[in-house]
């Protein structure tokens, strides 16, 4: 299975992330989000930055809405974009994840934010799924 879709909308981002758990679907969102800024890495990949980020929420869809902002706010203020994320708690409202990656040279495309409208969690039989619209 395809770990995200970009879903039909008008104006904005509308995508979809599939996982085999609620941690898998956080990450595959925060990966299809990079994907369609189109990011254009520093050629000296030896240099990893790590970031530790803590985020607490008052649910899981406003959980993931700060996780991917956070994302966002780095790719935008620090010219990080993120290969690797490790999930040392991820609750009903709270997380606190290890995020490894990279400077970029250059970027394609900007999202001004997650937003929380339409945000869905959900299991589908065995599988998770979210739904995000970001405001481009």
């Amino acid at each position: 299975m395809k770990s995200f879709r970009i879903l039909e909308h008008r104006a904005d981002l509308k995508i979809e992330a599939n996982g085999k758990s609620e941690e898998e679907v956080f990450i595959n969102m925060a990966l299809a989000m990079q994907d369609f800024l189109k990011i254009e890495p520093e050629e000296d990949l030896t240099k990893p930055i790590n970031k530790k980020i803590s985020i607490k929420s008052i649910d899981k869809e406003s959980l993931l809405i700060d996780f991917l902002n956070e994302i966002n706010f780095y790719i935008e203020a620090e010219k990080i974009f993120f290969t690797n994320f490790e999930f040392e708690k991820l609750l009903e409202n709270e997380l606190s994840a290890d995020l490894k990656g990279f400077n970029y040279k250059s970027i394609a495309k900007n999202i001004k934010a997650a937003t929380y409208h339409d945000t869905k969690i959900f299991q589908e039989n065995e599988n998770w799924k979210a739904i995000v619209l970001f405001d481009i």
